[in-house]
């Protein structure tokens, strides 16, 4: 067979072969000539001259070689340059390589120093607690609690990079179980009705699907998503106003839970930047007293799309905005624990 195939490849063009290709090309041609089945292969053949060792020898061409039989019996043989197509590919590779590299070491370099941060940080914190109940005079009780809100807003903002970080490198477990929404939805509006009560915002539970009924989901992580939605809602709503949680089912398929406030809303020159990490829309400079980290909204989104569901936003400036998530009952979301794992 291999004699056959270098007779049909007496053009010249065996010579020109990456000797490493070599055996798989006169395979190639040897076996289309017997049974006359197509074959495609990818082989390297040299470029320029046409003999080794020839002065100005060009370096080797990735090519495409294309064998079927032909109405005479002999075996065509059609030749795709492919060299460039190739390159691309091993240069996204490498540059996927790096970058994984590279968000691995700044998954590490997050731990780290969140853990060598977290540790004095919850001392000054202990402390700061410890001299809001002692005796102070109104100045230096002033300074205790501006410390006490600073440190336990970089401890925030500590947690939620590093829980970010983890979410974006697939180190995070998802544990599912049944849970019921509607008992989910009271645990959320207990958690927040102190923030509520000093905005003097109303809090309206408005359930509308059968208060029994339990889905599978992560409980920890779906009450971490509804608490910043939650939060966020009263943050930037107006003084005064009503923050309404709806849970309700679609056509049976689809689970949706809206949070929905009547606050300053969100322009639409600004809602392609809602779930970009650390950007805060520019309230940081608007409102200076709202205090927030840009990470709540990134988070979120990954966890509910780690759990199978989707979030969306309407929104409509000066009158407030939805925040709605939807699950497809249809799935169930019926994992017993997972971990989350970042695609390609």
């Amino acid at each position: 067979p291999n004699t056959g195939a270098r007779e049909l490849a007496g053009d010249g063009l065996f010579a020109r072969v990456h000797v490493g290709d070599r055996p798989a090309y006169l395979k190639a041609l040897s076996d289309t000539a017997i049974d006359g089945a197509p074959r495609r292969i990818e082989i390297r053949v040299r470029k320029g001259a046409s003999q080794p060792g020839e002065a100005g020898q060009a370096a080797h061409a990735w090519m495409e070689l294309n064998c079927r039989a032909g109405a005479d019996g002999q075996v065509v043989s059609v030749l795709r340059d492919i060299d460039g197509e190739k390159h691309l590919a091993t240069e996204r590779d490498l540059a996927r390589t790096e970058a994984a590299a590279a968000h691995d070491a700044r998954s590490r370099f997050l731990a780290t120093v969140s853990h060598e941060l977290r540790t004095p940080l919850n001392g000054i914190i202990g402390f700061s607690k410890l001299l809001q109940m002692s005796q102070l005079a109104e100045r230096a009780e002033k300074n205790v609690d501006l410390i006490h809100k600073s440190g336990k807003h970089l401890l925030d903002l500590i947690n939620d990079m590093l829980d970010l970080s983890r979410i974006e490198s697939g180190s995070i477990s998802l544990s599912f179980a049944s849970v019921n929404i509607n008992e989910l939805l009271h645990e959320i509006i207990n958690l927040v009705d102190h923030m509520a009560n000093e905005r003097q915002i109303s809090l309206c539970l408005d359930n509308m699907v059968d208060k029994k009924r339990e889905w599978k989901a992560d409980h920890k992580r779906l009450r971490q998503i509804l608490w910043n939605l939650a939060s966020n809602g009263i943050k930037y709503n107006r003084t005064g106003g009503n923050l309404t949680f709806r849970a309700e089912t679609q056509d049976e398929k689809w689970l949706r839970i809206s949070v929905i406030d009547t606050g300053l809303g969100i322009p639409k020159s600004k809602m392609h930047r809602l779930f970009s990490p650390f950007d805060r829309l520019d309230m940081e400079c608007e409102q200076a007293e709202i205090v927030g980290t840009g990470l709540g909204l990134p988070m979120s989104k990954s966890l509910v799309e780690a759990m199978g569901g989707k979030i969306s936003v309407e929104s409509e400036e000066g009158k407030g905005s939805s925040f709605i998530i939807e699950f497809d009952l249809t799935a169930e979301m019926a994992y017993p624990e997972q971990t989350l794992k970042k695609s390609p």
